[in-house]
């Protein structure tokens, strides 16, 4: 060997993709071969606009986002009486003088860990066999949710073309 993949240099790429030859500090050697990618690291930003889709990217894309990028309250009759999130497979509790309504999950399991007593009204001895679908609250929550996502999407593309437009002017 010549000593060249010994030392590499930032100024020769080449060189940082070769294995180590060297004995000692692989530390100090490991600093100089890692090297950017400057033109892959161009193509993610072309690509995703900057953003990586990490779980905060994801975050974004929920109902709760959209509630607030869209300043939309969540109307009360479409709230799960257990959990107060967009009712999910809205379940009505028959033996609930209010006729409140509940995601089937949450309802099921509150059920099962109660022993049969419901979480929400305190009345032993339902069976989950007892709830009835809530259809028309199941239709009203998913109208609802696709609403929101919808003026949310319009507002993210605004925002985009605003700041497109921003660009174009510099």
């Amino acid at each position: 060997s010549d000593g060249a993949d010994a030392n590499p240099t930032p100024d020769n790429p080449s060189d940082a993709a070769k294995p180590d030859d060297s004995a000692g500090n692989g530390d100090d050697l490991l600093a100089t071969r890692l090297q950017p990618n400057s033109q892959v690291f161009q193509s993610l930003l072309t690509r995703a606009g900057g953003r990586s889709l990490s779980a905060s990217t994801l975050q974004e894309r929920t109902l709760p986002y959209a509630l607030k990028l869209t300043n939309t309250p969540l109307p009360e009759h479409l709230q799960c009486g257990l959990c107060h999130s967009v009712v999910q497979n809205a379940m009505l509790l028959p033996w609930d003088p209010e006729g409140r309504s509940c995601c089937e999950t949450c309802i099921r399991d509150g059920l099962t860990k109660n022993g049969f007593r419901c979480p929400l009204t305190g009345v032993e001895g339902v069976s989950p066999d007892d709830l009835l679908k809530n259809v028309g609250l199941r239709k009203a929550a998913e109208v609802f949710v696709e609403e929101v996502m919808r003026q949310m999407d319009l507002i993210e593309k605004e925002v985009e073309e605003m700041k497109r437009e921003e660009e174009e002017k510099e």
